[in-house]
């Protein structure tokens, strides 16, 4: 566990980075749109895709649970299924008392 976690500069529109304060699996008729996004910013990275979750578009934290950060990890696999890319390297941080975590997903695509 840690106490903080480095507020992140805004979302840019270019580049492999994406934030996302959390994704839900029953909202699954939105995977193609994300999975479009997905990989745009695997190209953006050559390859290489970084999410931050539990991060809100400013940068900021999003206090979102551990139990809802696994459901988006859950929902970025069946998202990556659809563009054939694979997530290799997961790492989460549980931030303080209060439950709050934040995770940093990379995703990779043979291009």
């Amino acid at each position: 566990m840690i106490d903080t976690f480095p507020r992140q500069p805004p979302e840019k529109d270019t580049g492999n980075r994406e934030y996302k304060r959390q994704l839900y699996l029953k909202n699954n008729r939105t995977f193609p749109q994300k999975a479009t996004q997905m990989l745009y910013r695997i190209y953006e990275g050559n390859g290489v895709a970084l999410y931050l979750l539990g991060i809100e578009d400013n940068g900021e934290i999003g206090h979102v649970s551990k139990k809802n950060i696994i459901e988006t990890i859950e929902c970025l696999k069946e998202i990556s299924k659809i563009i054939e890319a694979e997530i290799k390297s997961v790492r989460m941080y549980e931030l303080g008392n209060n439950g709050t975590c934040v995770a940093s997903v990379k995703v990779y695509k043979n291009l």
